[in-house]
């Protein structure tokens, strides 16, 4: 009920109005990577000056 509430609000362009409660619908788990890395400018871009490795004793699961 709440999705189609809010797409009916969305087709009336009603801009910053929300929907809340309710029945939710689920939403897939996303996984994110631990990544990291230092720039430094270089002719008015940016470039790669460190790639950091994965941290030691990361267990297999978060290293994914």
């Amino acid at each position: 009920m709440n999705y189609i509430i809010g797409e009916m609000i969305a087709e009336l362009s009603t801009s910053h109005t929300y929907v809340g409660g309710g029945d939710q619908p689920s939403k897939p788990h996303v996984s994110v990577g631990m990544l990291g890395a230092d720039f430094e400018p270089d002719g008015g871009y940016f470039r790669i000056s460190k790639i950091y490795l994965a941290r030691t004793g990361m267990t297999p699961r978060a290293r994914r």
